[in-house]
């Protein structure tokens, strides 16, 4: 009779401990939905800022048109057509080359609004930034 008693109260604490480890994964899982919405709604809110290069991405930063994007996708000519989302096709617009660097692989242009205020992405501030927090990168290399 005393091993009966042991092996249900060994079962009873398998069954507690499974019932921990469900409650665990569900509210990993319940984490993961939290932070899949939270991205679901910062691509949302940022995609309309996204500029389309012939060769790559960029995104607007000010209401003014000003555009950050690689060298890389930019650095080979001063004036471009770019595309923005809007309307059934998009929007197209002229853009000009402000600033570059080829070892920064990084450009500045601006677009030419003709006074429309566009949709845009604010800097953050990089000296708040800490060790191991997320970085998003979002694009649309291939449009």
């Amino acid at each position: 009779m005393k091993k009966f008693s042991v092996l249900i109260v060994v079962f009873a604490i398998v069954l507690l401990l499974s019932g921990s480890i469900r409650s665990d994964e569900a509210e990993e899982q319940r984490l993961v939905e939290e932070l899949q919405d939270a991205l679901v709604k910062l691509v949302e809110k940022v995609s309309p800022a996204f500029v389309n290069f012939q060769a790559g991405s960029g995104v607007c930063i000010s209401e003014d048109g000003l555009v950050l994007t690689n060298h890389h996708v930019a650095g080979r000519s001063m004036n471009w057509t770019v595309g923005m989302p809007g309307g059934p096709m998009g929007k197209r617009y002229k853009a000009k080359m402000l600033w570059m660097d080829p070892f920064g692989d990084i450009c500045l242009l601006r677009i030419e609004t003709k006074g429309e205020k566009m949709p845009f992405v604010p800097l953050g501030d990089s000296d708040s930034v800490k060790v191991g927090q997320f970085a998003i990168a979002l694009g649309t290399p291939f449009m």
